[in-house]
């Protein structure tokens, strides 16, 4: 049951966190607390690429000026602690995705400290003029903005497509998207403990792309997104793959979400074939024992999965 639908503005946020006081809407024009009932409490213009609570205080990654800088919410303001990084203006130029979308950096917290992930294009020329040289950086940070440490996880030519991040207990857990996705668990110290590739199918072609997102939920890992055209969804615990799911439902489908609620995993995609396009939001076992597959085409056939176009004309046509 929907309690109530909050309309946010066009110049939708990239991320949403949840706060003690309702909602951090976190996007590439402004910084803004959204209050439970919808209300938009305070607004911070700026390219902001995430956000996270410590303490009370609301602290952001903000990347002005090809500065990438660590700041905390004050009042109506951002007042800047630390930088972090800067990238070059012919960068920029080149790579006018440089820190936007799926690769933007990545704030957390494990209630004592702030850790920032963020990707650094080292070699910005290839024969195909991408970036294929990409390391990704962490550095731990406390609450005053003073920097502990800043380490380079690895250094790999890839062609990067996008990262994201959880604290898992005692571990960074980074999902790693390139030709392929991987999972790399990393010791709060900086040091890189594994990497597995993931999703595992092995009927999964590799010739497109892969792009990954990591939530966890008591105590389990979810991996999913979609790998060339196929979405997935993985169970890890300890380090393990232990259940995966593979949508063959249509030629291109992707899962964008999981949510563990009261036992209930919900999990949110879309798919895209001749059949049918659109969205769904289905719920599963959390120990993914049940074919997600089956349930999409129950959903498909009782008229459960809503079409993209048809959304956009209600909304145009109330």
């Amino acid at each position: 049951m929907i309690k109530s639908v909050s309309v946010i503005p066009l110049e939708a946020p990239e991320r949403v966190r949840r706060v003690s006081d309702g909602y951090i809407l976190i996007g590439p024009l402004y910084l803004a607390l959204m209050k439970e009932d919808g209300r938009i409490a305070w607004k911070i213009k700026g390219n902001f690429t995430d956000a996270i609570e410590l303490n009370g205080s609301i602290y952001a990654l903000r990347f002005v000026n090809n500065e990438l800088s660590l700041v905390r919410v004050v009042g109506r303001g951002a007042q800047e602690l630390s930088l972090l990084t800067n990238a070059s203006e012919d960068t920029l130029k080149e790579f006018r995705h440089f820190y936007m979308g799926r690769n933007r950096p990545i704030l957390l917290s494990d209630g004592h400290y702030l850790y920032a992930l963020w990707p650094n294009l080292i070699k910005i020329k290839s024969h195909i003029d991408v970036p294929l040289n990409v390391s990704i950086k962490l550095a731990k940070i406390y609450a005053n903005g003073s920097i502990a440490y800043t380490k380079e996880l690895f250094n790999e030519n890839i062609i990067l497509s996008g990262i994201d991040s959880i604290i898992f207990n005692d571990e960074i857990v980074l999902s790693l998207g390139s030709l392929r996705c991987y999972l790399i668990f990393i010791r709060k110290d900086g040091k890189l403990l594994m990497k597995i590739e993931n999703p595992k199918g092995r009927k999964l072609p590799t010739n497109i792309a892969c792009l990954g997102e990591v939530r966890n939920f008591n105590g389990r890992i979810y991996h999913s997104g979609w790998s060339s055209m196929i979405g997935f969804l993985d169970l890890i615990k300890g380090e393990s793959l232990v259940r995966e799911v593979l949508l063959y439902i249509t030629q291109n489908n992707i899962i964008r979400e999981v949510y563990l609620h009261n036992g209930t995993l919900y999990v949110c995609g879309s798919v895209q074939g001749p059949e049918i396009s659109g969205a769904y939001i289905a719920k599963m076992d959390p120990d993914l024992e049940e074919d997600l597959n089956a349930i999409l085409k129950e959903g498909y056939e009782r008229n459960s999965i809503v079409e993209v176009d048809r959304m956009v004309r209600g909304m145009e046509h109330p």
